[in-house]
């Protein structure tokens, strides 16, 4: 835990795809790959005592390249999500980013055709008491993961 390997994973994946297009223009594939990054996150990495952006899943990530080196697509193999994160998580932990980011970064608009709420008034949210994470912006997040999800 918190060695790294989502760190290393998302510098692999951006040189890889930044190898692809050196000397071209690249296909538009290299950002829609590299656009996942924060995708996954969101749905898939939540507060630990011991991280603050802990994966709770595996993934394999398997990158396609045509003869010409232009990367062709990638296809994301998620396995064993913590399930059970969703509703129930020790104390100083959270549940996965995506809700707190959506909480935090709804427009007025959006709150109220969602009927949102605050974090501790959610059964499922307010178990162990940590509702932000020092040095993370959230609003910023839930904006990075809309555009992603474009």
């Amino acid at each position: 835990s918190g060695s790294g390997k989502t760190e290393s994973t998302l510098f692999l994946l951006h040189h890889l795809t930044m190898l692809s297009q050196k000397g071209s223009h690249g296909s538009g594939v290299e950002q829609t790959i590299l656009s996942s990054g924060p995708v996954l996150e969101a749905f898939g990495n939540a507060k630990t005592k011991h991280n603050n952006n802990s994966s709770r899943f595996g993934k394999f990530i398997q990158v396609s390249y045509k003869q010409n080196g232009l990367v062709q697509g990638a296809c994301v193999q998620k396995y064993l999500l913590e399930k059970s994160r969703i509703c129930s998580q020790a104390y100083n932990e959270r549940s996965y980013h995506v809700f707190y980011y959506l909480l935090a970064g709804a427009s007025p608009q959006e709150r109220s055709q969602l009927s949102l709420l605050r974090p501790k008034e959610y059964n499922y949210l307010n178990q162990s008491k940590c509702y932000s994470i020092e040095g993370c912006d959230e609003q910023f997040e839930f904006l990075r993961l809309k555009q992603s999800m474009e």
